[in-house]
């Protein structure tokens, strides 16, 4: 009896002490904030000069002086290229010669004119006589004005053999040397590309048509042009065109934004990341993308309660902003949100919190279609109250 009674005993020492209690899970939170934040499409473009011009010569001749050093920026009217001239001075003196000529002709044949017409309608002037006289001074006129047509010409000819600038802008490697024969309208000679402002072409689903032409109706519309790899190469810009039709191959849509260049931070034919901001969401919530999770429910994530437990959200997302993401409903500003240590708890779990911080892009991200981008938060540690300093790293690109 007494084994028996020792054997309970023992048995019932090890139940009532049981496995002990799991220590709260340690995690750091961020608080979820309202800020004003926009709503955009992210496309892949291309950069076009505003203005690209190829310069032809408009007649044929030897090349005598070239005005410009290839890569160099001109201006409208500036000297290119010089055409040996002597030829067409030639030309047109002899123009000149068949013009005095032609002159000379249409005074003798007035005068005869004149003088058949004092004595038309006498015995000493006939009527054909008459008509031949007229008929002299009308053709003789005709060769005055074709001499002065053929010196208009001579002189036009002239004044190609000066090829200036058509319009501002950079030249490019120039196609001819110096003592090369050109020929009329036969190849470019040089290609003029004006760089400021720049064209940033990009295209978009036409599935994102009816949004765009909303959108275009409520105000002008604003673009965010970055270089890949580059984000402090950021250029703000508005959309100026809009195709007429979409392309029958991609089901896309062509758009544009300009914008200024004067810096050259940009190049034509250079890939871009195009943003085109349609509006601006007043007051949404946003919290750190690394605390959402996904579920066969969907989002969720991890809220901290005021008795330190997780409380499992779920939740609707909205567009990436930078490191953060807008959350549409599940969600309210204030709370805080389990960025690390959410892998190890489940739904009502006790929690410790190691450090808590804010939802806090940059403050120029606050106005309309501004970008945000990741800022240095600083930390608390709740049990020794000491700082920590951490950074949210910005994110290229966005959810459509």
């Amino acid at each position: 009896m007494v084994v028996i009674l020792a054997g309970s005993v023992s048995c019932q020492k090890e139940a009532s002490n049981g496995p002990p209690p799991q220590p709260p899970a340690p995690v750091t939170v961020a608080r979820a904030v309202a800020l004003d934040v926009p709503v955009y499409l992210d496309e892949i473009g291309t950069c076009a000069a505003v203005e690209t011009v190829d310069v032809l010569p408009q007649i044929s001749g030897q090349l005598t002086a070239i005005g410009f050093v290839d890569g160099q920026d001109v201006k409208k009217g500036d000297l290119l290229f010089t055409i040996d001239r002597r030829p067409f001075e030639a030309k047109l003196a002899q123009q000149e010669a068949a013009l005095a000529d032609a002159q000379a002709v249409l005074n003798l044949a007035q005068v005869q004119f004149k003088r058949i017409s004092q004595l038309h309608g006498t015995d000493i002037s006939t009527q054909s006589e008459f008509d031949q006289a007229k008929a002299a001074v009308e053709s003789a006129a005709a060769r005055m004005a074709l001499a002065k047509a053929n010196i208009q010409s001579a002189k036009l000819d002239l004044d190609y053999t000066l090829i200036h600038a058509p319009v501002s802008g950079r030249v490019g490697q120039r196609q001819i040397d110096l003592g090369n024969v050109v020929k009329s309208l036969d190849k470019p000679l040089l290609r003029i590309e004006n760089m400021s402002p720049l064209y940033a072409n990009f295209t978009t689903s036409e599935q994102n048509l009816d949004r765009v032409r909303q959108a275009m109706k409520a105000a002008l519309l604003v673009t965010e042009v970055t270089v890949p790899n580059q984000p402090g190469s950021l250029r703000r810009g508005e959309l100026t065109f809009l195709d007429n039709t979409i392309m029958p191959q991609s089901g896309r849509l062509r758009l544009r934004a300009t914008l200024e260049n004067k810096d050259r931070e940009f190049w034509p034919g250079q890939f871009v990341n195009v943003r085109l901001i349609l509006k601006t969401v007043p007051q949404a919530v946003l919290v750190p993308n690394q605390a959402t999770q996904i579920s066969q429910q969907g989002p969720f994530v991890y809220v901290v309660t005021p008795d330190s437990k997780a409380d499992l959200r779920m939740v609707k997302l909205g567009q990436r902003q930078g490191a953060n993401v807008v959350i549409e409903s599940g969600l309210e500003a204030g709370e805080n949100v389990i960025l690390t240590g959410q892998f190890t708890i489940a739904p009502q779990a006790a929690v410790r919190v190691l450090t808590e911080g804010t939802t806090q892009p940059a403050a120029a991200s606050t106005a309309p279609g501004e970008p945000l981008v990741g800022r240095t938060i600083k930390l608390k540690e709740i049990s020794t109250g000491k700082e920590t300093t951490t950074s949210t790293a910005p994110v290229a690109g966005g959810a459509k």
